[in-house]
């Protein structure tokens, strides 16, 4: 894999940023500055953003093998239907259950071709509309090799708001399209930024914009264990943007794309999807979904979905002592639980005024929660938070632990309230206090605050390139 040096990255960043400043009159930022577009959003992608979709894998046999695609293109057989975050659903109905349960807006029909399984795709779409009526909007991605009128009739009929072709699949066919343009209410085009398919896309706009489209998307192209070894043969670049490995080429197309379409004065609404995009607002949306469902009444959920765990530990003495000035103020039962061992009491951060803390540390966990998808021994074994659905069914979250620090003197647990539970801005100034009576032990605990942003807040802005 060629890795980017430290002297590309100099250059790619400036490339960017040149590329960036040339639209910047005409773009907007959406999302805490994560998503780059021009003009509106489409419905689906707005939802997206506001972390209320469901990516529907219906099925995982193709039409087409295109090299980049992030899944596996050898499998023989049809698998269930499946989201992104793991579980399956053979039964439309539990499906239909689970997006009212989690509150879900939108769902996105990907595969796979889904029109593959045409009886299938149509069953579930019926399901949802006659369940959850008009308050879910409802999309299918599509190669467009299988549509035809009828298809688009009876998608039309069951519900489905709109349809998004990836043209790049069938070397840019516009021919499903300006089918489809007289037919579903919304059609939408929606590529990867493939560095060698940057003229005809970027000769394709104009038509596509004359066709009635009303969105383009375009994404980052990123690396999968599918698809790493095609990008290697074409010499693509890859960024050090674990966790998904994008590639720097993908990135400088599209925002030539975007750069194209103002010069030639397109009015078509252009959505660039990146990799730090999906990884931010997508995974927020994920986690925010399952953690209302896996978390206890002392624990909280942070801007991003990640799970706060506080507990204090120290002598049978001191926990004892938090313990009785939480109950003498009455503090709720269910916002602590003093642990069996009586050395570590579990505390909800509205209680921290409450707590009597000079001979205790403060304990910080985070947990991420996640679907159970595996039925090994291992994965078994953990306690996990079941959801019935639809009567018959369940599903299963576990809280994964993914940090966990440690604060010792009152000095920097009253920091951590102010940082993040009172979410004090005057980040300075707290900071300069901590540091009143500096000794490594207080660097070791600034260094513990400074880390924490990570799991509390939503990173902002395009991140550097390296």
């Amino acid at each position: 894999m060629k890795w980017l040096t430290d002297e590309q990255a100099e250059d790619a960043n400036q490339e960017r940023e040149e590329l960036i400043n040339s639209i910047s009159k005409k773009f907007r930022y959406s999302f805490s500055q994560n998503k780059l577009h021009i003009g509106r959003l489409s419905p689906g992608c707005s939802i997206c953003g506001q972390g209320s979709w469901s990516c529907m894998f219906i099925n995982g046999l193709c039409t087409a093998n295109c090299f980049y695609c992030a899944q596996d293109r050898k499998i023989e057989e049809e698998r269930p239907p499946k989201i992104a975050e793991g579980p399956k659903f053979d039964n439309p109905s539990d499906y239909v259950d689970y997006l009212d349960k989690f509150n879900i807006q939108g769902v996105g029909f990907s595969g796979g071709e889904p029109l593959l399984v045409f009886p299938k795709l149509l069953e579930f779409i019926k399901k949802i509309r006659t369940k959850l009526g008009e308050k879910i909007y409802i999309w299918v991605y599509t190669n467009g090799g299988l549509v035809d009128k009828d298809k688009l009739h009876r998608l039309t009929k069951a519900g489905l708001n709109e349809i998004r072709f990836d043209i790049s699949a069938s070397g840019y066919n516009l021919e499903p399209v300006k089918l489809a343009a007289g037919i579903i209410d919304t059609v939408t085009v929606e590529i990867p930024a493939i560095p060698e398919d940057f003229k005809i896309a970027a000769e394709s706009l104009p038509a596509i914009e004359k066709l009635g489209v009303k969105y383009l998307n375009i994404h980052q192209l990123f690396a999968t264990r599918f698809n790493y070894g095609n990008f290697i043969k074409r010499g693509y670049t890859f960024l050090h943007n674990a966790p998904n490995i994008s590639v720097l080429e993908s990135e400088i197309s599209a925002l030539k794309l975007l750069n194209f379409a103002i010069n030639k004065g397109l009015s078509l609404p252009i959505n660039y999807c990146s990799t730090i995009y999906k990884s931010r607002l997508q995974g927020k949306g994920e986690l925010l979904r399952m953690a209302r469902f896996a978390k206890e009444g002392f624990e909280e959920i942070t801007s991003i979905g990640y799970i706060r765990q506080l507990s204090f530990q120290g002598s049978t003495a001191s926990i004892n002592k938090i313990a009785r000035a939480l109950k003498n103020k009455k503090s709720p039962k269910n916002k602590w639980l003093l642990d069996a061992s009586n050395k570590e009491i579990f505390i909800h951060s509205s209680l921290l005024k409450n707590a009597v803390f000079e001979k205790a540390n403060l304990i910080i966990r985070y947990f991420e929660p996640k679907f159970k998808t595996c039925d090994c021994p291992v994965c078994s074994s953990l306690a996990y938070k079941a959801i019935k659905l639809n009567s018959i069914g369940k599903l299963y979250i576990r809280k994964d632990a993914v940090v966990e620090k440690r604060l010792g003197s009152p000095q920097a647990i009253q920091a951590f309230r102010k940082l993040f539970i009172e979410n004090i801005k005057d980040n300075q100034s707290i900071f300069q206090d901590l540091l009143g009576d500096y000794n490594s032990n207080t660097r070791n605990e600034l260094d513990a605050l400074v880390s924490l942003k990570n799991w509390e807040f939503l990173a902002s802005g395009w991140p550097e390139i390296y």
